[in-house]
């Protein structure tokens, strides 16, 4: 997942950091914590003391680590292939555009914003294996457009995006790990990783779980 890294003393990322409304995100690690600024898909490394006096001037989210069981795929291991519909190209398009335009601004911010309104509105009631369609007909989908490798963060917000285009109510995760410092992005329904392995997501620390 590509991303900027920097360690900084608190007072130093503050003096960078307008005074506005968009939060900052951050997750404790062994020897300090990291900070997400999404406005600028930049990350910080501040030491525990530093994190409660950035606290003082700007709102600070501790991210909760959703609870992680399996995959999607074995969860739902019995459903049948299905087939490509078209109202999943339409929405996988619909995705994809806005995703791609997105991404072309590198600001992530008003894309989580828009993620946090879906999950609070009402949903249609969809079941780990109606989930599982959706996922499948989103990878079949996918190869025609870009490829997942090296790509966590655009296949995470496109995969999001096209499940709640579906009506599902995925979760967006952002996770970091250091020494060295590493950031991947994957999505889950429920406990379940939908695009890939508890073995591989299981090794970082959520920041951002929307």
């Amino acid at each position: 997942m590509p991303h900027a890294y920097v360690a900084a003393d608190a007072w130093k990322f503050a003096r960078t950091w307008r005074p506005h409304r968009i939060p900052l995100y951050c997750c404790a690690t062994a020897d300090g914590a990291i900070v997400l600024d999404v406005e600028t898909l930049r990350y910080f490394g501040v030491r525990r003391d530093a994190l409660e006096q950035l606290k003082q001037d700007r709102e600070v989210i501790e991210t909760v680590a959703p609870p992680l069981v399996d995959t999607l795929a074995a969860q739902a291991s019995s459903v049948p292939a299905a087939s490509v519909r078209k109202t999943h190209v339409y929405r996988f398009l619909a995705a994809y555009c806005y995703v791609s335009a997105a991404l072309a601004r590198s600001r992530l911010e008003p894309t989580i914003r828009r993620f946090q309104r879906h999950n609070v509105a009402p949903a249609k009631s969809l079941s780990f294996a109606d989930h599982h369609v959706l996922v499948l007909a989103f990878t079949k989908l996918r190869p025609w457009f870009y490829t997942a490798a090296g790509q966590c963060l655009r296949d995470s917000l496109m995969l999001t995006e096209f499940l709640q285009r579906c009506g599902a109510k995925p979760t967006l995760v952002l996770g970091v790990k250091t020494r060295p410092f590493a950031a991947h992005a994957w999505v889950q329904v429920g406990p379940y990783v939908a695009n890939g392995t508890v073995e591989n997501v299981a090794t970082y620390t959520p920041i951002l779980a929307i």
